[in-house]
C-alpha cells in the first residue's frame, strides 16, 4: 500500500513548516498540525500589494487540516505593521477531498484569513476553529475570517460551520458566503466584530 508506505515515513520524519505542506502534500493527505506556530513564509504569493494578497492551495495540495488531538496548532497569518501584510490561505479542493479544517486556532491576518473557492469545494467542513485578530478589514473587499467566493454559474454545495468561536474580527466578520446551496451554521459564538455571518448573492 504505497499510501500508508507515505503516511510511515511522515511519522518518522515529519514536516516542519507550512510551506512543506504546500511543497510536498498532494491533495490524499489529511495533515495533522501537532503544537506549535505556523504561517505561510516562504510560500509564493499571488495578488500581491492587494487585500488579497494570498497563497494558494489547489487542488492538488491538501486541504484537509486538523489539530493533532490534544495539542495547540496555531496559525500566524503573518501580519506585521508597515512590513508585511501576510497572506491569506485560498484552498481550491478537489471533488474527492473536500475542505476540512478542524481543531486550529488562526489569528493575525489583515483582510481575510481563509478564503475557499466556490464551485470546486463542495462538502467543506469547519469544525472547533478559533479565529481572532484581523487587523485591518478593508471596506469593499469583503472583510471576513472566512469568505467564500463567487461562481454563479457552479455554486457549490453543502457546508458546515459548526463549534467555532469567531472574535476581534476589526471592520470585518466571521463568515463571508457567495454562492453557496444547503448551509448548517451551529453552535458557534460570534464577537466583537461587525457581523457574524454574512449571505451574500446566490445563497
Amino acid at each position: 500500500d504505497p499510501f500508508a508506505l507515505r503516511r510511515a515515513n511522515l511519522i518518522d520524519a515529519p514536516w516542519r513548516t507550512m510551506l512543506k505542506v504546500h511543497t510536498s502534500s498532494v491533495s490524499s493527505d489529511v495533515i495533522y498540525w501537532r503544537a506549535g506556530t505556523y504561517t505561510p513564509a516562504g510560500i509564493p504569493r499571488t495578488s500581491i500589494g492587494s487585500p488579497w494578497e494570498r497563497a494558494e492551495f489547489g487542488s492538488t495540495k491538501s486541504a484537509q487540516w486538523l489539530a493533532y488531538p490534544g495539542e495547540r496548532a496555531v496559525i500566524n497569518f503573518g501580519y506585521v505593521a508597515g512590513a508585511d501584510p501576510g497572506a491569506m490561505l485560498r484552498f481550491q479542493a478537489s471533488p474527492t477531498y473536500p475542505v476540512y479544517l478542524d481543531g486550529l486556532e488562526a489569528y493575525n491576518f489583515r483582510n481575510i484569513g481563509f478564503q475557499i473557492i466556490s464551485g470546486a469545494s463542495d462538502h467543506t467542513i469547519l469544525r472547533r476553529l478559533t479565529m481572532h485578530q484581523m487587523v485591518q478589514g478593508v471596506d469593499g473587499e469583503n472583510p471576513s475570517a472566512v469568505m467564500w467566493t463567487s461562481s454563479y454559474s457552479d455554486s457549490t454545495d453543502y457546508c458546515a460551520v459548526q463549534d467555532s468561536e469567531f472574535y476581534s474580527l476589526n471592520g470585518g466578520g466571521a463568515l463571508k458566503f457567495y454562492s453557496q446551496n444547503r448551509i448548517v451554521v451551529e453552535n458557534n459564538i460570534f464577537r466583537d466584530s461587525s457581523y457574524g455571518f454574512d449571505l451574500k448573492a446566490h445563497v
